[in-house]
């Protein structure tokens, strides 16, 4: 089959057809639907319009329109459904579809307005009454909602010349159909000029839903652009705020590294200059000194680390270095040991991702400083374990009578002893436990007639694979 080109830019040897055809056969076969749509709008209009204009306003007489389609009619359907169902029945059956009729029409029109292709189901429907019945039940509402699949046609006017061809021919083959025939025309069959006048009819209410439709792609197209505007509105107020975020992140990243940092290098190069700047320091002094210098220099890595994130503006990847996680629990433990603490550490994890494991490091850690701080010499008892998806920690360290602690030498001890409370760090903690959908709670509680400091992190993992607790 030779391809289809348009007049005027067909090379020798192809078949050239006008433009318009060309529009039309194309808008079928980008469409199909859309033509089955106009099949069935158009043969529903075509044979209701004829009987939706009144008397005398189209005249045709054999002069002027030539003799009629003399087609006979062998089948009358709606005599059949009255002798089926008897003259009252139906007559209510047909009272009943009416309304009907005109209820699914308004919806048709509706449905083909926002380009949906239930419309097609709509223009159905008059044919398939014409079965039923044996007439057409206010079709030609139903049949304009139909047409009005052009809506959802972007070439629209191709559309609309493809649907008056199969009008025309519709209109050609409808005598030949009994149940149409005989409830629409009668003994009458139409003539040409009718048959024209029809097809006419139909195709300027075919033109005004396509006007509609454009109207209707126009309404969108501006809703579909301040949508767009308000997006880019969006965007340019997030793109503020995130340049307001970087800023403020960098000159806290510039103090933390004028301020801390510097106070930091400070001790360590104090504590490792210490042993040679007074050699008669005896071991239990150098041994002090040296776990200074080497909190001093931890505490710089993990003080570069958090200056490395605020430095990170947002959407980049995170830092490649490792960072710490439940399974330096175990050295965290070993070196608040080393430092004097009496440290009961029991249970297992087993395997835990980085963000949880993060976050039970810094639990941990945190609880370890809150008793060195507040309870100094009282044993601390840390218990992990996981049930089902649950990761579980527990530390709890005794508490000590504040007014034992105070310092005998100094006056304001006694009026203003130091409280036993948790530092602020926790409160971080429980941020950040919250964010991963965990718990974290902490306060007195007594435990074998002793009152302790206890504090409980939850946190919820995505998989179960605990291992055996030691």
């Amino acid at each position: 089959m030779p391809e289809m080109t348009t007049t005027g830019d067909a090379p020798a040897g192809e078949l050239a057809v006008p433009r318009w055809l060309a529009r039309a056969w194309s808008s079928l076969v980008r469409d199909p639907l859309g033509g089955l749509a106009w099949v069935l709008a158009v043969g529903a209009a075509a044979v209701t319009l004829s009987r939706a204009v009144p008397s005398g306003v189209v005249t045709c007489d054999q002069d002027a329109c030539g003799p009629p389609l003399a087609i006979p009619y062998p089948l009358d359907a709606s005599a059949a459904v009255a002798e089926l169902l008897g003259p009252t029945a139906s007559e209510v059956l047909v009272g009943v579809w009416n309304p009907l009729g005109l209820v699914l029409g308004l919806v048709g029109l509706v449905l083909a307005a926002r380009g949906s292709r239930w419309s097609i189901l709509a223009a159905a429907v008059p044919l398939l009454s014409v079965v039923v019945l044996g007439q057409l039940v206010l079709a030609h509402v139903v049949a304009l909602a139909g047409v009005c699949v052009v809506l959802a046609v972007r070439d629209w006017l191709g559309a609309l010349v493809a649907g008056a061809l199969a009008l025309f021919a519709l209109l050609l083959v409808a005598p030949w159909l009994p149940t149409v025939s005989a409830a629409t025309w009668g003994p009458y069959p139409l003539a040409f000029g009718t048959v024209v006048m029809i097809a006419l009819l139909t195709v300027a209410a075919a033109a005004l839903a396509a006007a509609l439709g454009a109207w209707w792609r126009s309404v969108e197209a501006t809703r579909a652009a301040g949508r767009a505007l308000r997006h880019a509105v969006a965007a340019e107020v997030d793109a503020a705020e995130l340049e307001a975020r970087t800023l403020e992140r960098a000159r806290l990243a510039r103090d933390l590294h004028d301020v801390v940092a510097h106070h930091l290098s400070l001790v360590a190069v104090r504590a490792e200059s210490a042993p040679y700047a007074y050699p008669g320091l005896d071991p239990a002094a150098r041994d002090v000194l040296a776990a200074v210098a080497e909190d001093a220099r931890s505490a710089l890595t993990e003080l570069r680390q958090v200056l490395a994130v605020l430095q990170r503006v947002e959407g980049e990847d995170a830092p490649r270095e490792p960072q710490v996680g439940a399974d330096d629990v175990d050295g965290l433990v070993a070196g608040a040991r080393d430092a004097g603490q009496d440290v009961l550490d029991t249970g297992a994890w087993g395997r835990v991702d980085d963000a949880e494991g993060y976050a039970l490091y810094r639990c941990v850690q945190e609880a370890l400083t809150n008793a060195r701080r507040h309870a100094p010499g009282s044993p601390v008892r840390i218990r992990r374990g996981r049930v089902g998806r649950e990761l579980l920690l527990e530390v709890t360290n005794a508490l000590v009578d504040a007014a034992a602690q105070a310092d005998p030498a100094d006056p304001m001890a006694a009026d203003h002893p130091r409280e036993a409370r948790p530092g602020r760090g926790l409160a971080g903690m429980r941020e950040r436990v919250e964010s991963l959908g965990g718990t974290l709670g902490h306060g007195p509680a007594e435990q074998r007639g002793v009152t302790v400091f206890r504090l409980v992190v939850e946190l919820p993992v995505d998989r179960d694979d605990a291992e055996p607790a030691s």
